[in-house]
């Protein structure tokens, strides 16, 4: 849980943002399902890694301008 919780989270939360959303809205409601049972799974955690994937995210945006 430890090691593979975080890596499946942040993939899940990349995996509908912006340019990366899936083409079929079946595809996005699944990704998101499965986000909110990943986050009632632990939710303390969750929260960590979303904050820490949200700072990741603006820290690359803002070396990309």
């Amino acid at each position: 849980m430890q090691k593979a919780y975080p890596l499946i989270v942040k993939g899940l939360i990349n995996a509908n943002r912006g340019s990366n959303q899936h083409w079929s809205a079946t595809v996005n409601t699944v990704t998101m399902q499965v986000v909110r049972t990943y986050m009632e799974m632990n939710r303390d955690m969750f929260e960590k890694l979303q904050a820490n994937n949200t700072q990741e995210e603006a820290k690359k945006d803002h070396k990309e301008k």
